[in-house]
């Protein structure tokens, strides 16, 4: 049975995203727990604004996960190797084997990464909610 090549690129893709999303996951835990030890004066905000971050990337991730196994693929085994993270994932009794470089990956992380931080309602980081317009600072030329 030949694969069609739209299915095996959605295959790819899902496989693409999934180990992309698992790596931005662990690093975003890194950098949180390296925010959380480290002097920082808005360890607050940013902490908070890392830990959103990263439920949804885990959410994304664990959705991309399903979205493969719903069309008959499945991840087996990731390694990571010194210039390349190995993928072995299986699509309809076919075994693939995906090399992604360690540089793309991180490059793709950080797109990623600056996507999330761009949709993220940083108006609502307070516990309090959002900052009301009265209370924020404005800037005020007559002086």
């Amino acid at each position: 049975m030949l694969i069609a090549p739209e299915e095996y690129r959605l295959f790819a893709d899902l496989v693409k995203r999934v180990v992309l999303l698992e790596v931005l996951e662990r690093v975003l835990e890194r950098d949180f727990r390296t925010i959380a030890n480290t002097p920082v004066k808005m360890r607050r905000p940013i902490g908070k604004a890392l830990e959103e971050i990263r439920k949804r990337v885990a959410r994304d991730a664990l959705n991309a996960r399903r979205e493969l196994r719903r069309i008959g693929g499945e991840i087996i085994e990731v390694r990571q190797l010194s210039d390349v993270r190995e993928v072995k994932a299986r699509f309809r009794g076919f075994l693939h084997t995906q090399r992604y470089v360690n540089e793309w990956l991180r490059s793709e992380c950080e797109e990623t990464f600056l996507h999330q931080l761009s949709s993220q309602d940083f108006c609502s980081v307070s516990e309090a909610g959002p900052v009301e317009p009265s209370r924020r600072m404005e800037y005020n030329e007559s002086k």
